[in-house]
């Protein structure tokens, strides 16, 4: 039993890392977009 409770917390970890990095991608993507933006406004 106690294997098993390891391992689940080992999973769980690294879901939750999984989505910090998510979060952080997601964040320097939209960063990414909104400089993107702003470059095309400053064309038009």
């Amino acid at each position: 039993l106690e294997e098993k409770d390891k391992e689940l917390a080992r999973i769980k970890e690294r879901q939750e890392q999984e989505n910090r990095d998510y979060e952080k991608l997601h964040r320097k993507y939209a960063a990414l977009q909104e400089m993107y933006a702003q470059e095309e406004a400053r064309r038009l």
